[in-house]
């Protein structure tokens, strides 16, 4: 069992038309957070640029983390990965 007093920040690809129906589920990040963006695989980094919009411009992002980073790329926030193409095969 993993104890931690982490704060979890969902951002959801859209708005649902059920639940809380947010865009942000959770801890809304504020100016005094320091923020981890976590993804399963990136190819352009889109996603985790949007994700890094909707947060807004004032909160502290640390870095990118993903399980697969399957291009190289520049986010211009460090961004560290697990998997390779090349370890998948």
């Amino acid at each position: 069992m993993i104890i931690s007093n982490k704060k979890l920040t969902l951002v959801r690809n859209e708005v649902k038309d059920h639940g809380t129906q947010k865009i942000i589920e959770g801890h809304t990040p504020t100016n005094k957070d320091i923020v981890a963006i976590i993804d399963d695989v990136v190819t352009s980094g889109s996603s985790l640029l949007k994700t890094r919009k909707l947060l807004g411009s004032n909160i502290l992002v640390q870095g990118y983390y993903v399980v697969v980073k399957r291009t190289k790329i520049d986010l211009g926030i460090p961004l560290s990965y697990l998997l390779s193409p090349t370890d998948l095969k």
